[in-house]
């Protein structure tokens, strides 16, 4: 099954579109490029069943990473300070460049809320100069990264 759009309309939408000056044809183009982009995200992503294709969050050949236990015991971000969530999502980033021989170099980390909440509060502990920062600022400086997102952004 191919990774496709059809693009239909009826003649309604066509003198709609006519009538109100909007340019149907670059509209839906636009439409069918963003599905189409959020399609092959989602795929490589969560893979596709039909099509006996894991995605990388059910692949069993990426390397599943515990994270580090807390001073305060546990793995749970809950339990973590700023340094030691910091410090699980370096030593997530770095296994896949190491694991894949540094052909993969993640750009962008996402994760659910509650995680990413955690990340975007203010910590004064992760920079030298004492200034004030997020996880994810930090994050986003040490591994050259576009983007620290909430991975509802992926679907």
């Amino acid at each position: 099954k191919p990774l496709g759009n059809v693009i239909s309309v009826t003649i309604d939408q066509i003198e709609t579109a006519a009538y109100a000056g909007q340019p149907l044809e670059a509209d839906l183009g636009e439409a069918a490029k963003m599905g189409q982009a959020i399609l092959v995200n989602k795929t490589a992503a969560f893979g596709r069943d039909d099509l006996g294709l894991p995605g990388f969050v059910n692949s069993d050949s990426i390397t599943v990473s515990t994270a580090s236990t807390k001073a305060a015991g546990g793995t749970y971000w809950a339990n973590a300070t700023a340094a030691e969530i910091a410090g699980d999502v370096l030593d997530l980033v770095r296994g896949i460049k190491n694991d894949s021989r540094r052909i993969y170099k993640p750009t962008v980390v996402t994760m659910p809320e509650r995680y990413l909440d955690l990340l975007y509060e203010e910590v004064p502990a992760l920079n030298q100069d004492g200034a004030l920062t997020t996880i994810a600022e930090y994050l986003q400086k040490a591994l050259n990264l576009t983007g620290v997102q909430h991975r509802a952004a992926l679907r």
